[in-house]
């Protein structure tokens, strides 16, 4: 056993009723009659026997003493005639003589296994009667001490052998009454903790706990000698013979300030954190709120605008009207667009990005991105080309609108960064770095290329790379962010190579399932006529412009469209006409969607299976499972985009 660990077993064995600072620990074998000195200080170091005899050992400590006299023999012959059961707790008093001055100890001889017992030496001067307290053993009381003191409760009196540190004129407290010094020495507490001292320093509550216990502490800030209020402990310890009879104990007060300070800088900092973490956590939450409510007040006036803007174009015939229309448009979209990349980073950020994987068309996927930046690229009199490899598969298994999201935004980039020249979207069917079947996706430009210093700033949200060449190309700089983000979230990374005047390439490998894996048919086309002239929509929504934009989006694919404004009066609709698709607003007064939804598949075993779309300004974190699980076969975020509108009819009725 190493020394550290027979120093902490002996001394937890031998903890006393007093907070004492050890002098001298003593580790004795009973078989073996050796011992082994664990601890000393300065004064055992020199007098203890070092042969590890046992009778050399009781010889130092009884008889190599201040009088070596009569009454130390006689205590030493009284301690060798004890059986070694009858030395299990035995004590004795002891005086050496240190430096000049008389020094009092306490041995103490306790049995902590069959063969071993152990010798604890503390120096103890105001453990004796206050009758023998004399003057100048004060001295002796150890520099740990503020303050000592032993009380009598019986006859309410206390003696104070040392007021170091505490009182400069050393005066004792001789001949004063416990009660009046009780009184005293509560104005040395702050306020809030004198009703504490004199709680706990009450003769009632001390002869009640001391009767039960050999101690206890309260730890309170009290005064010094200069004024100033430092911790301390105020330790209450019975004293020898103490019983509700004979009621004394003695009162020390110790410094604690450095531990004290220490754990309380420790706890601060605890503290500190969990206060922040729980700040940030709320603000969290408040931001992931704002940005709902945010989303769901910008949409309402943003269909409103969007619509409207659609409907002039397409029923007016004068140049300027169209011009002024399709500049409210186009700056409503980038409007929009602001307010989905805002909310997706917060979500990304956030760490609620829900991956939700389905089965897609490869076609449909490429043909949607394409649609989105036909009129970019067109503006811009750019070529777009898309590569599909023949090992392709025609099905995939896949999150197909997070996907759509990362070509989309990389599309876009490429073409606000492509001045003259095409913008390339390549597919190849892969392996990834598991072996898993994946697809490569890969967007090339002709455009200005990133500067090596860049590139770092190339994924830092709201950062814009070379801004002085691109300050008329218009954007938040999020985009990037929110591609990293999106491709971490689906387990995968961008990759970079740019040659800057030159263009551009940018590519990531993403595992997906093959679930079809005939080849996708080359030469898609991203403006496909989709004809609906055949079909039947019934459009649901209580605010009369919202129902205008919507007949308006769908009057180019030559569908028949009934527009009500309320619940009641579309399931009345239901009864009457087999609708092939049913746009129905989640928010309405009266019947609300989700109920309406409900009815209408209780109607007939006809509406049991036609698809009813959901409308709504809601494009919370989790909206895409909400509608889900309410029911709705899908959901169309206000405002409507053409394009969105364009592909769910494709997808439910085209």
């Amino acid at each position: 056993m190493k020394r550290e660990e027979k120093i902490k077993e002996v001394s937890d064995c031998l903890i006393q009723n007093l907070i004492k600072e050890k002098k001298c620990l003593i580790l004795v074998n009973n078989r073996t009659k050796h011992y082994e000195c664990l601890e000393s200080d300065e004064v055992f170091k020199t007098i203890i026997d070092e042969s590890g005899s046992i009778d050399g050992l009781y010889n130092t400590l009884f008889l190599n003493n201040k009088n070596n006299g009569m009454e130390d023999k006689a205590g030493y012959k009284q301690f060798e005639n004890l059986s070694v059961f009858q030395r299990d707790q035995y004590r004795a008093n002891l005086s050496f003589v240190v430096n000049d001055k008389e020094r009092m100890y306490e041995l103490m001889q306790s049995r902590i296994s069959d063969d071993e017992m152990a010798i604890f030496i503390t120096e103890q001067s105001y453990l004796f009667d206050h009758s023998t307290i004399e003057k100048e053993k004060a001295d002796t009381i150890q520099e740990a001490y503020l303050f000592s003191m032993i009380v009598d409760l019986s006859d309410d009196s206390c003696i104070n052998p040392n007021t170091t540190e505490v009182r400069s004129d050393r005066q004792d407290f001789m001949d004063i009454k416990y009660s009046d010094w009780r009184l005293m020495i509560s104005n040395m507490f702050k306020e809030q903790d004198k009703i504490l001292f004199l709680r706990a320093s009450s003769p009632e509550n001390i002869i009640n706990t001391l009767e039960t216990r050999s101690r206890f502490n309260i730890d309170l800030q009290m005064m010094n000698v200069q004024g100033d209020y430092i911790w301390s402990r105020l330790c209450f310890a019975r004293m020898k013979n103490f019983s509700r009879e004979n009621p004394r104990f003695l009162y020390t007060v110790y410094d604690i300030s450095e531990d004290m300070n220490q754990l309380l800088r420790q706890e601060g900092i605890t503290k500190a954190v969990e206060e922040q973490n729980e700040i940030l956590q709320h603000l969290d939450q408040k931001k992931t709120q704002f940005f709902a409510n945010m989303s769901h007040e910008f949409r309402a006036p943003l269909n409103a605008i969007m619509g409207m803007s659609e409907v002039i174009l397409c029923n007016s015939k004068e140049g300027n009207i169209r011009e002024y229309a399709g500049d409210i448009k186009n700056a409503s979209k980038m409007l929009l667009h602001l307010v989905n990349d805002v909310l997706d980073l917060s979500k990304i950020q956030a760490g609620k990005m829900e991956i939700v994987p389905v089965e897609y068309e490869t076609e449909d996927l490429v043909r949607n991105v394409g649609n989105v930046i036909r009129l970019m690229v067109q503006d811009k009199s750019l070529a777009y080309e898309v590569n599909i490899a023949k090992d392709v598969p025609k099905r995939l298994f896949g999150d197909e609108i997070r996907i759509a999201q990362v070509l989309t935004n990389l599309l876009t980039n490429a073409v606000k960064y492509t001045d003259q020249g095409k913008v390339t979207l390549t597919l190849n069917a892969v392996k990834d770095l598991k072996g898993m079947d994946a697809i490569e996706y890969i967007v090339e430009d002709t455009g200005c290329g990133i500067k090596p210093e860049d590139m770092d700033k190339l994924f830092d949200s709201y950062e814009r790379v070379n801004l002085e060449r691109n300050r008329r190309v218009e954007g938040t700089g999020l985009g990037m962010g929110i591609v990293t983000g999106l491709l971490e979230a689906m387990n995968s990374k961008l990759n970079v190579e740019s040659q800057y005047g030159k263009g551009s390439r940018f590519s990531f490998v993403l595992a997906q399932n093959y679930v079809n894996t005939s080849p996708v048919p080359q030469n898609i086309s991203s403006n496909k006529e989709l004809e609906l002239g055949d079909k039947l929509i019934l459009v649901v929504d209580d605010v009369q412009i919202n129902l205008k934009v919507v007949e308006v989006l769908l009057k180019p694919f030559g569908a028949n469209v009934d527009l009500v404004n309320n619940g009641k009066d579309a399931l009345e609709m239901m009864k009457q006409k087999k609708y092939d698709l049913i746009l129905l607003d989640h928010m309405m007064p009266g019947i609300d969607g989700v109920e309406t939804l409900k009815q209408a598949r209780e109607i007939s075993d006809y509406y049991k299976d036609v698809a009813i779309i959901a409308m709504t300004g809601n494009a919370s974190v989790t909206a895409r499972d909400e509608y889900l699980c309410m029911g709705f076969a899908d959901y169309l975020e206000k405002p409507i985009l053409p394009d969105k509108m364009k592909e769910i009819l494709r997808a439910y009725i085209g």
